[in-house]
């Protein structure tokens, strides 16, 4: 994600540092006239800090109103009272499209942790989109006071560095590049505007036990070429319970889109390495070049994820899962049915024609259904969903080749729907039809968010075990 978006109403580190100005515990008992925070000693200014450090110091999180940022905003004297204290910079948060946060602040943040930095966060708190040239410039400047002090005790554990362009991405990589880091654990090198297929610049990047990776798909598969060579860093990587999460790639017109095979040679390569989990997202890949020549990882894989990718890529992950693996897909479009699939769980999100709902489930095997904002799964969706295969082709505008006389999800024990997409009468017809036929009664019925009850629905609820109803409010 490029922007962060916090709640109003959460308490900042400014507003708990008000509160606290007023704790007596904090503060001389024989102070009988008001003081300003502004004029409190050092040494009660640090208790204070001290306070709010414990509160939320150590919380790993982006969040810029999360102390010590937003109080180093207030004034100077804050600002160099809280630079005495090396504790409170080992988290590093640095938002882009803050004017208060130039390179000198960052020179002043990054002196004060003493080189003890193990989470650095990179970013703009809102989605900015500005001129590709001032954000090198901007971003370059930034990185060049944050990184000799963050990489310099190589205690970093966490890298996430969001931005526009990919251009930025590889920048940043090159300010990493040769760096030791034997600690770190999690890299995220993430833009949404991809201006250039150039290669990243990681080759000699090292840090063994990297686990969490989020780069875009182009980066990968530049990660993938440098593993190649015996000497990279990269050839004795032995990541620890890995998970990858692609950042969008789709290239402008003149900007190479990813080969789907060379891709998914980067994937083999990366399950090889241990990763189970995967997040394939947004990836435009170069449809001219469709032949997939080398087998996909997917009989390795825990949990697939899918989101916004094209179903004929998605299809050629499904032919070798695992039962046990969980598959998700998210907004995507499916041109034919997927290939049969022994997926224990199918979780749909933000799907909205029914016909990409049909061909996602029309071979699957598993038992867990899971459907999220998907308002084509409706009532019409569900009484065809209770009828066998033959009536529901000969009925409905959903036709096939082949024509199996059997139910759809055949397996299907238990379903969780997000979202008042269906009723409960719609519902009541699906359970009664599979409870007519032996082992195919649904065990296991949770609706999250749905349609307002009556009260004979609510007894039907009731009446069934394993059955839930969460009303909208």
């Amino acid at each position: 994600m490029t922007g962060y978006i916090y709640r109003s109403g959460v308490q900042t580190a400014e507003d708990r540092l008000a509160s606290a100005v007023t704790d007596t515990s904090l503060v001389s008992p024989s102070l009988d006239l008001p003081i300003s925070s502004a004029s409190l000693p050092t040494e009660t200014l640090l208790a204070i800090f001290d306070y709010l450090f414990k509160i939320d110091g150590r919380r790993l999180s982006a969040n810029p109103t999360l102390f010590p940022f937003s109080c180093a905003l207030v004034c100077r004297r804050w600002h160099d009272v809280l630079c005495m204290q090396p504790i409170y910079w080992k988290r590093m948060a640095i938002a882009l499209d803050s004017q208060q946060v130039s390179p000198s602040i960052v020179r002043d943040w990054a002196n004060a942790s003493r080189g003890m930095v193990n989470h650095l966060y990179v970013f703009y708190r809102h989605k900015v989109i500005m001129d590709v040239h001032a954000e090198h410039e901007h971003v370059d400047a930034i990185l060049r006071e944050i990184f000799p002090f963050a990489v310099s005790e190589s205690i970093l554990e966490t890298i996430s560095i969001n931005v526009s362009y990919r251009s930025t991405s590889i920048l940043a990589g090159l300010h990493l590049n040769h760096a030791s880091l034997p600690s770190l654990r999690n890299l995220q090198l993430e833009s949404f505007i991809a201006d250039t297929a150039d290669p990243i610049q990681l080759d000699a990047l090292s840090c063994k036990y990297l686990s969490n990776i989020v780069l875009d798909s182009k980066s990968i598969v530049d990660l993938y070429s440098f593993s190649s060579a015996q000497s990279s860093p990269w050839a004795s990587w032995k990541p620890r319970d890995p998970t990858l999460r692609t950042a969008r790639y789709r290239p402008a017109f003149n900007v190479p889109a990813v080969s789907p095979t060379t891709f998914t040679d980067a994937l083999v390569w990366l399950s090889d390495k241990g990763f189970k989990n995967l997040y394939i997202v947004d990836v435009g890949f170069d449809e001219e070049n469709t032949d997939q020549t080398t087998s996909p990882p997917s009989s390795q894989v825990d949990f697939l994820h899918c989101e916004d990718i094209g179903g004929l890529y998605i299809a050629e992950h499904l032919t070798e899962l695992r039962a046990s693996t969980m598959v998700t897909l998210v907004r995507c479009t499916l041109s034919s049915p997927l290939p049969t699939f022994s997926a224990w769980s199918l979780s749909l999100e933000g799907i909205t024609d029914p016909s990409d709902i049909y061909r996602a489930i029309k071979r699957w095997l598993g038992q867990s259904l899971i459907i999220r904002n998907c308002p084509a799964f409706d009532d019409e969706f569900l009484a065809r969903m209770a009828l066998f295969n033959d009536v529901y082709h000969e009925r409905t505008t959903f036709r096939d080749s082949e024509g199996e006389s059997d139910f759809l999800c055949p397996m299907m024990t238990n379903l969780y729907i997000t979202g008042p997409c269906c009723s409960v009468a719609a519902l009541r017809g699906l359970v009664d039809a599979r409870a007519k036929i032996a082992g195919r009664r649904i065990q296991r019925l949770s609706v999250y968010k749905g349609s307002a009850l009556d009260a004979e629905d609510r007894a039907w609820i009731q009446a069934n075990s394993g059955f839930t109803w969460s009303e909208s409010r």
